[in-house]
């Protein structure tokens, strides 16, 4: 009696009122916007360590 009630009282979330097609050009786009940051992030981390290493071959130099 409870999972018959539950069933009729079921709201569909937003993401299962779309449709499939619907579903698919959010996930792609998400998956974009996802990619984008990723790229930014490496960025980042690349330049962080290039200057470490410029950092630490400086003091290496100073030192001889």
């Amino acid at each position: 009696l409870r999972k018959e009630e539950a069933e009729r009282n079921y709201v569909p979330t937003a993401w299962e009122s779309l449709t499939k097609e619907e579903q698919i050009q959010l996930a792609v786009y998400h998956a974009h916007i996802h990619e984008q940051e990723d790229i930014e992030a490496r960025l980042a981390i690349n330049e962080l360590v290039r200057n470490h290493r410029a950092y630490h071959r400086e003091q290496r130099r100073l030192r001889r």
